[in-house]
């Protein structure tokens, strides 16, 4: 069996015929979904390598080209035009869900168009939605969360953790978002 070095480099030799193939496409649509082939396995190798810089900038770079490109592609995004009426958190909690069979988060929605407010959407503004599991892994050891879609690289943040190693390890399901909260320390009160 090959050992993790020789798995990392046939991911990442196959990620470059994928590039190469994108850059002879000769369609837009046939482009980015070998711009995406190559995005999943340097994804893949980024998450095997625990974290490589060179790695996720590449990412980062794939990333702006397909995920937040305004094309969509195929089986992993639509698009939407907003209707009269149409609000961001029933389209994404709602609408979605019962349409698509899906839910997605209006913030990471706002983010992959582009947007910052979503009282900005307009009748006849076109959105892609992602169609895959948004998720988050925490990477304590670099103090890192990563964005993952579809199991997918998309990026990362600084993140705090639990003081001696008190964070527990598993899988968990935020039910409660706080923006900006206030952190307590020592029976005071900290706000963001």
């Amino acid at each position: 069996p090959a050992d993790g070095g020789d798995r990392l480099k046939k991911l990442l030799a196959t990620a470059s015929a994928h590039l190469e193939a994108a850059g002879k496409a000769k369609t837009r649509s046939a482009a980015l979904a070998e711009k995406d082939r190559a995005r999943r396995l340097v994804s893949e190798a980024l998450i095997a390598s625990g974290g490589n810089d060179g790695l996720r900038e590449r990412l980062d770079e794939l990333n702006e080209d397909v995920l937040f490109s305004e094309e969509p592609l195929e089986g992993t995004s639509f698009l939407y035009t907003i209707q009269p009426g149409d609000r961001l958190w029933n389209l994404c909690y709602k609408t979605f869900p019962k349409e698509q069979g899906l839910k997605t988060e209006p913030g990471f929605l706002l983010w992959v168009n582009g947007l910052s407010d979503a009282s900005r959407i307009r009748e006849g503004q076109i959105l892609k939605v992602p169609k895959e599991e948004l998720s988050l892994y925490v990477v304590k050891s670099t103090r890192k969360l990563w964005v993952l879609l579809g199991g997918v690289y998309v990026r990362e943040f600084d993140v705090g953790i639990g003081k001696n190693d008190k964070t527990p390890e598993g899988t968990f399901e935020i039910e409660t978002k706080i923006e900006e909260p206030a952190w307590y320390y020592d029976g005071k009160k900290f706000p963001y």
